[in-house]
């Protein structure tokens, strides 16, 4: 990963682009902002090449930052889905810690799984470990173990659609880096960890689409996306079409852990209207609110900061998958495997 890059959210009226350093210590910077309108992008992908082309290049182009290669965006298409993936690992038959090459290589396991060929991964989310059949496990990391466990759940998109926004960013001169589900990465904006964990549902309204997540202790259980958007929601000088209200009711009802929320937080590419708010609850039958978007302590941010969300997100994505990645396992530990491996296959 370069140091400068971009990171761009594909929104129905706007797309955003945050220009980002990353700092020595690990840390990053932002460096600008840029919004334009979304010309040849519908519902999160591209709908026109040459229209889409040009306007991630004016997006880039208004962050004025000439050093930018590479772009991670963040895409999003009623061909999201969630399919899900189990796997198993023998740690050993004596018994050990577990390591973090242990986890990685039993979700690996659990990915193993048949991927329709017109569909492509995005991310791997991982439900629930289980450690010697005890079940609720969130994290196995140095438990004692002869058998590890792993239930993910893998979302994948429309192949044509990630191809098609890809072609665009290598088009328009850039290095497509890679890509995030614009959903999961509002998220990461708007819910905290105790959001998370009590239950909480965060709805993106957009204007021709809505993205649903739903969170269960403190993981995402289920997302869908659906041809709902704000322009159905409201008419008529903001008038609720209550009709069209229900409908995205009724679909968001068939998302796995739907029945345990207790909290919606709504949020748009701009403030959501307390009328819109009140609908919502009346429609849902449970309290909703208004996201905010949230700002790290070594950020500045722009005023309108809710329309960023996405990309804000994108960041942070990418900064967790750092700091994953740059974890490591004591030397001690390492030993201790080699030695656990041995016993394992002569004994």
């Amino acid at each position: 990963m370069n140091r400068e890059f971009a990171a761009i959210n594909i929104g129905d009226a706007y797309l955003t682009a945050v220009a980002v350093r990353w700092n020595k210590n690990g840390d990053y910077t932002i460096d600008g902002f840029s919004r334009v309108p979304s010309d040849g992008f519908s519902m999160g992908t591209v709908s026109d090449m040459t229209e889409a082309i040009r306007t991630v290049g004016k997006a880039i182009k208004k962050l004025g930052n000439s050093g930018i290669r590479e772009i991670y965006a963040g895409i999003s298409s009623v061909s999201l889905e969630a399919m899900a993936g189990s796997g198993s690992l023998l740690i050993s038959k004596h018994g050990h810690e577990i390591l973090d090459r242990d986890i990685r290589k039993c979700v690996e396991i659990a990915s193993t799984i048949r991927i329709p060929l017109d569909r492509e991964p995005l991310h791997r989310i991982i439900q629930d470990f289980i450690v010697d059949g005890e079940v609720g496990i969130k994290n196995p990391l140095n438990l004692e173990a002869v058998k590890l466990e792993s239930q993910i759940n893998i979302l994948t998109i429309k192949s044509s659609a990630v191809r098609n926004v890809h072609n665009c960013i290598s088009d328009a001169g850039f290095v497509p880096a890679g890509f995030i589900f614009s959903g999961l990465a509002a998220s990461y904006r708007i819910l905290s960890e105790e959001d998370m964990q009590k239950g909480s549902m965060l709805l993106n309204i957009r204007k021709d689409i809505s993205e649903v997540m739903v969170f269960n202790g403190g993981v995402l259980s289920g997302c869908r996306v659906f041809p709902v958007g704000g322009k159905d929601i409201i008419v008529n000088e903001n008038e609720i079409d209550q009709g069209a209200l229900q409908k995205l009711y009724d679909k968001v009802r068939d998302v796995p852990g739907s029945d345990n929320v207790r909290r919606i937080f709504v949020t748009a590419e701009s403030d959501v209207p307390d009328k819109t708010i009140e609908a919502i609850e009346d429609v849902f039958g449970l309290p909703a609110k208004n996201g905010i978007c949230a700002v790290r302590p070594f950020e500045k941010l722009p005023q309108e900061r809710i329309g960023y969300i996405g990309t804000l997100g994108i960041i942070d994505h990418l900064y967790n998958e750092r700091k994953k990645y740059n974890r490591s396992d004591s030397i001690m530990k390492r030993a201790g495997h080699v030695v656990t491996t041995f016993l394992d296959r002569y004994f």
